[in-house]
């Protein structure tokens, strides 16, 4: 299974942890370690099998699913290895 690029960014962004020397986002360099790519694999398969469409909630309103906000919980423990400290 492939990981979308679309997906990667979103990890990245979120581990703020760009795999390239500087930590640039805007450097299209990247060397993913082959346990990241591995996970993110993992949790395109997760994001596949959860129900992408609309919840309805107890007041009766129904909203549109966020495929890729669970997986942020979901795999927290895994990928705050990847983390890097933001400065302000």
């Amino acid at each position: 299974m492939g990981v979308s690029e679309s997906l990667l960014y979103e990890l990245t962004r979120h581990c703020n942890n760009y795999f390239n020397p500087q930590n640039d986002p805007s450097d299209p360099t990247r060397n993913y370690p082959a346990s990241f790519l591995e996970l993110a694999g993992r949790i395109a398969a997760y994001n596949d099998d959860i129900n992408k469409g609309d919840i309805v909630i107890p007041t009766g309103v129904t909203v549109a699913a966020d495929p890729y906000k669970s997986w942020q919980k979901a795999f927290a423990r895994e990928l705050s290895i990847y983390k890097r400290v933001r400065f302000i």
